[in-house]
């Protein structure tokens, strides 16, 4: 692995720790792309889950898995220009999927496929 790799998987970690522990207190929660990573500043209830090339289906996974929190009230979806057709697998940023997987469980294998260009030659 690429020393960047493992430094990122490290900050990611310590970005899930944070999460398990304060999640009795959450109220608010960021998700989405590097916009929400780098422009959103949770307050003490706040937690920041959006980061660098999440897209909508990861956006979602997560939700899924902090939707119990018990004092959740607010989610802020950082939605970008190239949400809507983004997918981290078949994108250049796919090894952030191994993270997610490792850290949150999220399965990239549900994932439907791309539809097939019926006017491909």
């Amino acid at each position: 692995m690429q020393d960047w790799f493992i430094d990122y998987l490290k900050l990611e970690y310590k970005k899930y720790i944070s999460l398990m522990a304060r999640s009795l207190n959450i109220q608010d929660l960021a998700l989405g792309s590097s916009h929400g990573n780098y422009g959103y500043i949770p307050n003490n209830n706040g937690f920041n889950l959006a980061n660098t090339s999440q897209d909508l289906y990861t956006s979602y996974s997560l939700y899924l898995y902090v939707q119990n929190l018990p004092l959740l009230k607010n989610i802020f979806l950082f939605y970008s220009i190239f949400s809507p057709g983004y997918n981290l697998i078949l994108s250049g940023e796919s090894h952030f999927a191994t993270i997610y997987k490792l850290l949150y469980n999220i399965d990239y294998n549900k994932i439907a496929p791309p539809p097939a260009d019926k006017y491909h030659i």
